[in-house]
């Protein structure tokens, strides 16, 4: 379990990297919209929608000063790990700003 820098995962699932895998699924959307030859595959669907499903239950966590923020790393026992960057993801998601707010202070 590594990250894309090559340092070692703390916990298995890496947020920031599965809000990447949403993106890179829309960009194939927008390409598919673009070049109508290329139609999206059913199973890249599939694995856009559980990776979201999964992002909503497991990634967004509370903080105690900061309030609702995503976290970086998760496990399936609860354990969470905040660090900087916050995900990609859209700059108005409220979950967004707070995690922007955690990483930008000391």
């Amino acid at each position: 379990m590594f990250r894309p820098s090559d340092d070692a995962t703390v916990f298995p699932f890496l947020v920031p990297s599965n809000f990447l895998l949403l993106l890179a699924y829309a960009s194939s959307l927008i390409c598919s919209a673009c070049y109508l030859a290329i139609a999206p595959l059913p199973a890249n669907e599939a694995l856009a929608d559980e990776v979201a499903v999964a992002l909503q239950q497991c990634a967004i966590v509370q903080h105690p000063k900061h309030g609702v923020v995503y976290a970086f790393e998760v496990d399936d026992y609860g354990s969470v790990r905040r660090q900087s960057p916050p995900p990609v993801i859209a700059a108005d998601n409220p979950v967004y700003i707070h995690t922007r707010r955690f990483a930008l202070s000391t």
